[in-house]
């Protein structure tokens, strides 16, 4: 195999272990329920709600549901939430970070949302390196799928090179067994043609191992 063919047999099975894990990262964000939760208590992070929201008082708020992660396998979710509601209306503001990733966590976005209940309407539905798809009251609000594509290192070059290692087996493994078989039967390993005394196969040219003639 000369040098150019083996480069681009690296960079395509690369290609194929970034795209593998950006497939399997949104599978587990879109089928994945993260339920186990744990409260956040990272002090380098601000609350998130200010981020988009640095004008609500968030203090005077009804209900609010501090920065927590809810976690699943494949799935990390960071989410604070606030609601605000008078005789008349109520507003939910909601802030969420989604990680997903199989082994390692390697893609990443945030959402934002803030929304009337009466009637239901999204006044804010802002979207950072995210798709969200439509919940199933047609609003894509709180419980809507979060598909994230921002990268996260060094999650995605793990998951990449992982991804890229299965793909050679897979691809280079039938081979492998067919020539080994082969070989244990003393045929030709690249035809299958049976073996003479020639060191060389009369039948494709190819050389043939010591051990075979």
């Amino acid at each position: 195999m000369s040098l150019r063919c083996a480069i681009i047999k690296i960079i395509s099975y690369l290609a194929l272990g970034v795209i593998s894990s950006i497939l399997v990262a949104w599978a587990f964000a879109y089928w994945q329920y993260a339920d186990n939760q744990t409260p956040f208590n990272d002090s380098q992070q601000s609350i998130l709600l200010h981020r988009y929201f640095p004008n609500a008082d968030f203090e005077k708020a009804n209900l609010h549901v501090p920065p927590t992660i809810y976690y699943a396998v494949g799935v990390n979710r960071v989410a604070e939430r606030a609601l605000t509601y008078t005789t008349t209306n109520a507003t939910s503001y909601l802030v969420t970070i989604e990680s997903a990733g199989f082994p390692c966590l390697c893609i990443q976005g945030e959402r934002a949302t803030q929304s009337s209940w009466y009637p239901p309407t999204a006044e804010l539905d802002l979207n950072v390196r995210s798709w969200a798809l439509r919940s199933r009251n047609g609003i894509a609000g709180a419980d809507a799928t979060l598909l994230p594509y921002g990268p996260l290192f060094p999650g995605l070059i793990i998951n990449t090179l992982f991804y890229a290692l299965l793909c050679w087996l897979l691809v280079s493994s039938p081979g492998a067994v067919k020539r080994y078989i082969r070989r244990r039967r003393k045929l030709c390993v690249r035809c299958g043609y049976p073996v003479g005394s020639s060191p060389t196969c009369t039948e494709c040219g190819a050389p043939l191992p010591s051990k075979l003639t």
